[in-house]
């Protein structure tokens, strides 16, 4: 989760990590035009402006979680899961749902209770962050290992 200017307000998105533990940023954006998909690879995944990062789940195998993560669409309508408004955090909430439904990860929690927990995270952390403190990593919160 990135700051944002508003309170309470957050940029999301997903890193899952390569098989060689390298990190894949997933996230919808709408910086430089309408809404989109993007993947950023490497270094580039993770911005200075990186809060927290929480670990929702283990990965059974990349290259089918990273098809189901782009699949989920980014074309500003409402969620076809929820009806919910499109944010970043609405594609987060649906791409995690896609991925637990199909096998890929394994949530231990139900979607509103790890945005919950997330947010708490962000709330946590965000003025060490914005100290120039660097980013939290919660690896225990929700994880389950696959």
């Amino acid at each position: 989760m990135k700051s944002r200017p508003s309170p309470r307000e957050y940029h999301w998105g997903l890193i899952v990590t390569d098989d060689i533990g390298r990190p894949v940023l997933h996230h919808a954006t709408n910086l430089t035009g309408p809404w989109k998909y993007e993947e950023r690879q490497n270094e580039s995944a993770i911005d200075p402006t990186l809060i927290v990062l929480v670990k929702a789940s283990g990965v059974s195998n990349v290259p089918r979680a990273t098809q189901i993560i782009q699949s989920v669409p980014t074309d500003g309508k409402p969620s076809r899961r929820t009806g919910a408004a499109f944010t970043c955090r609405i594609w987060v909430k649906d791409a995690l749902f896609e991925l637990h439904e199909t096998g890929e990860i394994f949530l231990a929690d139900d979607i509103e209770v790890i945005e919950t927990e997330a947010i708490a995270y962000a709330e946590r952390y965000a003025a060490d962050s914005e100290q120039g403190k660097g980013t939290a990593v919660i690896n225990s919160a929700f994880a389950s290992s696959l």
